[in-house]
């Protein structure tokens, strides 16, 4: 008899795995807004963001605290430092930024949805790599 999962997170991590369960917030983002592209209307905009915003807040989070069980203290240390002070402020202000250059070039709705599609690519390339150097870290740890 299998043991049963404490919530949707703790089920879905159990059967898919940290690595894979990084990918979903980036699909489900991904498949929002193509959505949105085809369907610019509030009610999709508002599902749209209550499922990015909901996953962000319970499986990315949990998924990303995971990550930091495989380094070494040390490793951990200095990860945690660069994400938590650098990456995020850096995201935080080209998100900006975006929004900024958008503006002044009165850029439509469409063309903000096409930008976010492109950078959910280049996020998925990072959760890629990311993905396999957790791996490559676990092997490291295990062997």
């Amino acid at each position: 008899m299998s043991a049963r999962c404490g919530g949707a997170v703790s089920c879905l991590v159990k059967h898919i795995g940290p690595r894979r369960a990084l990918f979903i917030l980036s699909l489900i983002t991904l498949a929002g807004y193509s959505t949105m592209a085809f369907v610019p209307i509030l009610t999709v905009i508002l599902i749209v963001k209550v499922a990015e915003n909901s996953t962000d807040s319970s499986l990315e989070k949990t998924v990303e605290q995971m990550l930091y069980l495989v380094p070494t203290k040390e490793e951990k240390y200095k990860v945690t430092s660069i994400t938590d002070t650098f990456a995020v402020r850096v995201g935080d202000v080209a998100t900006a930024g975006l929004v900024w250059v958008g503006a002044k070039l009165e850029l439509s709705m469409l063309t903000f949805i096409l930008a976010t599609i492109a950078l959910i690519g280049a996020w998925l390339v990072v959760v890629f790599f990311l993905a396999r150097l957790h791996a490559k870290k676990e092997r490291e740890h295990a062997a």
